[in-house]
C-alpha cells in the first residue's frame, strides 16, 4: 500500500501533490532535478531544484521533513510558472496575438489593454479610482508610456491583468507594469486547492507586513514561553540542535498582540556578533512556528549562519527602505539593538486563526485585512498542477513604495533595446544617439546591462559582465574622438578601476588609460615609449586601446545581440520554455 502522509494545512497528501507536479511539468516539456539536499539540524530540510535544459528556472523548498521541501519547492516552481514570474524580469519580444478566433495575448489570454489618453486621467476598466490615487496616478499625471509593461514589445498601450476583490466579486484590471515593480514574488503561492492557495498567499502577505513593521520601528517582541515550545516536539528538537551548535536564539510572538498570525525566531550568532532574523506565518500557530524555523535554515549550511551583520543603533540606516529590500531577499539586513530589547512592546498571546477548513480560514484572514481598511485582490492560476495565486493588498502588501513606480521603473530599459539588438551595427551617429538616451536615464554605472534589457546570458558570455556605465563609455568612445581630455581620463580611470571586469576587455582599458595619459603629458612622442609599452601591454590589445581613444574600436567583443535577443542561446531556451507554460494556459474567446 503507497503510503500517504498529511501535514496540518495542505490538503493533499504529500505524495500526491509531488506525483502530480512532477508528471504536470514532465508533460510540459519541463526535465526537474534536485541540485541540493540540506538537514542542518533535525526536522529542517531544504531543496534546491531546477530545470535541467534552463537552469536559471529554479526554486527552493524547505519543510520538517524531505517530501515536505520537495513539495515546497515544486510547489513554488509552479506558481511561478503558472504566473510567468519566472520570467518577469526578462523581456519576451512578444506582441498581441490572436489565433483562429482565439484570444492569446502577452501576459495571459484574459488581458486588456488601455490607452491613457490624457496624463493623469484614468481609462474606464483600468483599475478604480481609490486604486488610481494610491498609486499616485494623478500626482504625476501618468501617461501610457509610464505603464507600459517591460516584457512585451508593445510600447503603445498598458496590459493590464484581472484580478477579483474578495470584499464584493468585483473584477479590477491592474497594470502589469504595477505588478511587477510593486509586488514583485509577495503573496504568490501554490496550493492542492484554491483556497489552500489563496490562505497561504495572504499569510505571506501578513509575514512580510509584519516584518517590514517589526524591523523599520524596532518593535520589541515577546518570548514565547518555554512550556508553549515544550508543545511542539519536532520544532524543540531542532531549536535544540541549534542551540547545541553554540547559536542563540529568541523565539518571538510576532502576532503584535495577537493581531496577525505571525512568529519570529531570531538567531544570534557569538562567532560573529551577527544577528538574523526569520519571519513565518500561517493561521495555525504550530504551522507558523515551524515555518519559521525552517525559513531560518532553508539554503543555508550551519557554516552560512556567520555571515550576517551585528545590530545597530543606527534606526534610520535599518528603516532605510534598501534595507527592508534586504530583509526580503534574504535577510541579510541591518536589525536595531531596540528590536533587542528584554521588555516588549506587546504582550505573550497564543494565538489560533484557524478555521475548519482552508476556505474559512481564508475569508477568516480577509476579515483582519478588510477590518483594517485594506481589500484582497486574487489572481488565480490553476492550469499547471497545482492551483496557483497571486494576492494583492494595495496598501498593505508593496514590496517596494509607490514612488518606485516613477522613480525606478523596469520599464527604462526598453528605450535601448534597438540599439542593443544591432549594436555592432551603430553608425557614429547612432551611438551618439545611444548616449544620449543613457545619460537620459540617469542609471547607476553598475547596472548589470542583463537587468537593465531583461537578457538571460550565459556566464561565459561577454555580455554577462556588461555593465551600464561600461556600455556608456563604449558609446561615448564610438560615437567621435573626446576632445574633452579630464572626461575621458575620469571615464578610463572608473573603467580600469571600477566595474567587475573579465581580463581581455580590462587590459585594454588599461592601456587606453596608460597611451591616454601619456599623449596628454606630451613630455616626449608616444613612440618613445614603446618597448617598455610592449611589455605590459600585447600588441593586439595596444591596438584595440588605440582604436578605442580614435573612436574606431566600435564595442570591442560586445556584438549586437539580434532581433528577439537571437545570438544568446540561454535567452532563446528561456523564451521556449516560456512558450510552453503560456500554452498551458485556456485560451479565451477573442472580441473586437
Amino acid at each position: 500500500m503507497s503510503e500517504h502522509t498529511f501535514i496540518t494545512g495542505k490538503d493533499a497528501a504529500l505524495e500526491d501533490t509531488i506525483a502530480r507536479v512532477q508528471g504536470q511539468l514532465t508533460a510540459l516539456g519541463f526535465d526537474i532535478e534536485e541540485t541540493r539536499w540540506l538537514n542542518p539540524v533535525p526536522h529542517c530540510w531544504s531543496v534546491h531544484i531546477r530545470d535541467k535544459n534552463c537552469p536559471i528556472l529554479f526554486t527552493n523548498g524547505k519543510g520538517a521533513s524531505k517530501k515536505a521541501a520537495l513539495a515546497s519547492a515544486l510547489g513554488e516552481f509552479v506558481e511561478r510558472l503558472a504566473s510567468q514570474y519566472f520570467f518577469g524580469d526578462f523581456h519576451w519580444h512578444r506582441e498581441q496575438t490572436t489565433h483562429d478566433g482565439l484570444k492569446q495575448g502577452v501576459h495571459d489570454p484574459r488581458e486588456r489593454w488601455f490607452t491613457i489618453d490624457h496624463p493623469g486621467v484614468r481609462p474606464e476598466g483600468l483599475l478604480d479610482d481609490a486604486l488610481w490615487r494610491h498609486y499616485l496616478a494623478d500626482d504625476y499625471r501618468i501617461t501610457t508610456k509610464d505603464w507600459v509593461d517591460f516584457n512585451s514589445a508593445v510600447t503603445d498601450a498598458v496590459c493590464a491583468l484581472p484580478y477579483t476583490r474578495i470584499r464584493d466579486g468585483q473584477t479590477l484590471y491592474f497594470p502589469a507594469n504595477v505588478v511587477g515593480n510593486l509586488y514583485v514574488s509577495n503573496g504568490l503561492t501554490a496550493g492542492n486547492t484554491i483556497f489552500e492557495a489563496r490562505t497561504q498567499g495572504l499569510s505571506e502577505v501578513f509575514e512580510r507586513f509584519v516584518k517590514n513593521r517589526v524591523i523599520a520601528e524596532s518593535i520589541a517582541l515577546p518570548q514565547i514561553p518555554d512550556d508553549i515550545v515544550a508543545r511542539y516536539p519536532t520544532i524543540a528538537t531542532a531549536i535544540a540542535a541549534l542551540r547545541g551548535h553554540s547559536f542563540g536564539l529568541r523565539l518571538l510572538d510576532a502576532s503584535l498582540g495577537g493581531k496577525y498570525p505571525v512568529i519570529c525566531v531570531t538567531l544570534i550568532d557569538p562567532q560573529s556578533g551577527g544577528v538574523f532574523a526569520s519571519f513565518g506565518a500561517h493561521p495555525n500557530f504550530e504551522v507558523a512556528f515551524e515555518r519559521t524555523v525552517t525559513e531560518l535554515l532553508q539554503g543555508r549550511a550551519l557554516d552560512d549562519l556567520h555571515a550576517f551583520h551585528p545590530p545597530t543603533t543606527d534606526q534610520e540606516l535599518v528603516s532605510d527602505p534598501q534595507n527592508l529590500e534586504l530583509h526580503f531577499i534574504d535577510s541579510s539586513g541591518w536589525l536595531s539593538w531596540d528590536f533587542f530589547r528584554d521588555t516588549p512592546d506587546y504582550p505573550f498571546v497564543h494565538w489560533d486563526f484557524t478555521a475548519e477548513n482552508n476556505e474559512a480560514g481564508f475569508k477568516r484572514l480577509c476579515d483582519i485585512v478588510h477590518a483594517e481598511g485594506y481589500d484582497v485582490y486574487v489572481a488565480d492560476y490553476p492550469h499547471i498542477g497545482l492551483y496557483a495565486c497571486r494576492i494583492l493588498v494595495p496598501g498593505l502588501s508593496e514590496i517596494y513604495p509607490v514612488d518606485e513606480l516613477y522613480e525606478r521603473n523596469n520599464n527604462v530599459g526598453l528605450s535601448l533595446i534597438p540599439y542593443v539588438e544591432r549594436l555592432g551595427e551603430l553608425s557614429a551617429t547612432e551611438c551618439a544617439q545611444l548616449l544620449e538616451t543613457m545619460d537620459d536615464l540617469d542609471m547607476d554605472w553598475l547596472m548589470p546591462m542583463t537587468d537593465v534589457i531583461g537578457l538571460a546570458i550565459g556566464a561565459d558570455h561577454p555580455w554577462a559582465s556588461l555593465r551600464f556605465g561600461e556600455l556608456r563609455a563604449l558609446a561615448l568612445f564610438a560615437s567621435g574622438p573626446d576632445d574633452d581630455d579630464d572626461e575621458t581620463e575620469a571615464l578610463l580611470d572608473w573603467l580600469v578601476n571600477v566595474p567587475p571586469l573579465p581580463d581581455n576587455r580590462r587590459i585594454i582599458y588599461r592601456a587606453a588609460h596608460t597611451h591616454h595619459q601619456l599623449t596628454v603629458a606630451a613630455t616626449a612622442p608616444l613612440d618613445q615609449y614603446q618597448s617598455t609599452l610592449m611589455a605590459l601591454y600585447p600588441p593586439q590589445e595596444q591596438a584595440s586601446a588605440q582604436a578605442l581613444l580614435e573612436g574606431r574600436a566600435g564595442f570591442l567583443d560586445l556584438g549586437g545581440l539580434g532581433a528577439n535577443f537571437e545570438r544568446s542561446p540561454l535567452h532563446q531556451t528561456l523564451m521556449a520554455a516560456f512558450d510552453r507554460a503560456f500554452a498551458a494556459k485556456p485560451p479565451v474567446e477573442f472580441t473586437t
